[in-house]
């Protein structure tokens, strides 16, 4: 019922489909600049390893500054959170429409990385955003919006090389861009107001920064209609006061005075007097300690950092900073394979039109692993390590047929296979260092995750291209890509094996 409720809530619905743009233009835009590759190469006299870089830094934003949006847009509240998403839209839409007049490398560069931050803000913030409207149907939503990367990766290099043929390199990225403006208006419908949560059959609306308890005791007075008023006033000074006045006497300073020798009058100016004098005692009390607070030295600064790191989950299970360096090198497979699909089977003598050919079948292939990547993994059939190194094992194999057999035909097919095996590893990736670390830490592994992942596709893009200057050819960076998986093929075996040892013992 959760589920269904969920399908109904037009905001989530609003939000999958910003999110599926906004997935459609990262690959959109990697797969264009391949294909632009050729008449870049002509007019701005840019190399492999120069658009390795552009395309790297695209990636490196577009994922490295996930925990630093996720953190903004947390802080952020009303019509600051719309302005911060809305911020990202302009930037992902304008370095595309300004990368079209560019005239160096340097340029290109720097528009792809504002292109790459914009869509970095877009997509933390929607994934946010799908993750507190959509409830028990967060996985379907999310695995939907997410299939937008098929659609980028077949539909937008068959535009770009029509247009381009038509208005040329430039042109063609200006109406991409435009086409990709929509992500503004989409954004606009989206609805990024504080989530609504159920408590005790109420529905009560708050503010991230209220999601915790409240630490401020306070104490109500009640004052009968028949109470003494003097007795109301002693209940007020001791809330002020930390001991609690002697029974039968007025503290008034350094003076105690018996009740019975004073009249009315004098009781109550002594408890007056009373209740400024400790009031007065306790502000000055604060204002030392905030004074002390604020003296915080070095040493005291470091051993807070020593104490946080020493209980961080990287210290409590050191599998997690491997698994981590997993996930940065099969990025590297990632950035490197996708930033020169096209421009390898260009090389290779395939007709422009015809290479694109390759990335319809990844985009299928990409569509497959990622909208029932988890069905597998639901049926409890095999082990989300034991999957993951099975997928590694059939790219390295695809690769490398596709490296020593070259043929157009078998093209299509390793193109597919290698697109799906990249597709399911990307979910898996997370769900293995989810499934090691208790709850409460997947923010910190997601945060950790988004760094590691924009750092390894930087990597990969720029080494790929690198590696193709040097010798002059692709076939050597589909090479260099495959060794990569091969080192992520045996760093993920010592995970496998502690864990199967460990499952072992506690049978």
């Amino acid at each position: 019922m959760a589920s269904c409720s969920s399908f109904q809530d037009i905001r989530s619905i609003k939000t999958v489909l910003a999110l599926f743009l906004q997935t459609c233009y990262v690959l959109g835009t990697i797969k264009s600049i391949g294909v632009y590759l050729p008449a870049l190469e002509q007019s701005l006299g840019l190399t492999s390893t120069d658009t390795g870089l552009a395309l790297g830094l695209f990636d490196a934003f577009a994922f490295g500054p996930g925990p630093v949006v996720a953190y903004l847009y947390k802080r952020l509240r009303g019509g600051y959170r719309r302005g911060f998403v809305m911020t990202g839209s302009l930037l992902a839409t304008s370095g595309l429409l300004i990368a079209s007049s560019v005239t160096n490398g340097v340029e290109l560069a720097l528009c792809l990385s504002i292109a790459g931050l914009g869509s970095n803000i877009l997509s933390i913030s929607l994934v946010i955003a799908l993750s507190d409207q959509s409830g028990d149907a967060f996985g379907i939503l999310y695995g939907i919006g997410k299939s937008g990367y098929a659609f980028g990766m077949a539909l937008v290099p068959l535009l770009a090389d029509y247009l381009m043929s038509i208005y040329g390199w430039r042109g063609s990225l200006m109406i991409i861009g435009g086409i990709m403006a929509h992500l503004i208006p989409l954004t606009l419908m989206a609805d990024f107001t504080e989530i609504t949560v159920q408590e005790e059959g109420n529905e009560i609306s708050y503010s991230d920064g209220r999601k915790t308890d409240n630490h401020f005791d306070t104490t109500d007075i009640h004052v009968e209609p028949n109470c003494d008023e003097s007795l109301v006033r002693s209940q007020s000074a001791s809330n002020c006061s930390d001991p609690s006045p002697l029974e039968g006497v007025i503290q008034n300073e350094n003076v105690i005075i018996p009740l019975e020798e004073v009249n009315e009058e004098t009781r109550d100016n002594a408890f007056l007097i009373q209740e400024s004098s400790t009031c007065e005692r306790r502000k000055k009390m604060s204002v030392k300690r905030c004074r002390i607070k604020g003296q915080m030295n070095c040493s005291e600064l470091s051993s807070a950092v020593r104490r946080i790191c020493a209980n961080s989950i990287y210290n409590r299970d050191r599998w997690m900073i491997l698994l981590m360096f997993v996930t940065m090198v099969f990025a590297m497979v990632d950035g490197g394979w996708h930033a020169f699909l096209i421009p390898r089977a260009v090389d290779l003598g395939v007709p422009t039109f015809n290479a694109l050919a390759l990335a319809y079948s990844g985009a299928a292939a990409a569509f497959i692993g990622r909208c029932f990547g988890g069905l597998l993994l639901n049926s409890k059939l095999i082990s989300g390590q034991c999957w993951f190194l099975v997928l590694t094992f059939l790219n390295v194999a695809s690769l490398l047929l596709d490296i020593f057999v070259p043929r157009f035909e078998l093209m299509i097919v390793t193109a597919f296979i290698t697109s799906l095996t990249i597709a399911e590893r990307n979910i898996l990736v997370l769900v293995i260092c989810k499934e090691r670390a208790p709850l409460s830490e997947f923010p910190v592994i997601l945060a950790s995750s988004e760094i590691v992942f924009g750092v390894g596709t930087f990597l990969g893009a720029f080494f790929s291209g690198y590696v193709a200057d040097i010798t002059e050819t692709f076939n050597a960076s589909f090479m260099f890509i495959a060794a990569v998986d091969a080192c992520v093929f045996f760093l993920m075996v010592p995970p496998i094996v502690v864990k199967g040892s460990s499952d072992r013992v506690v049978t």
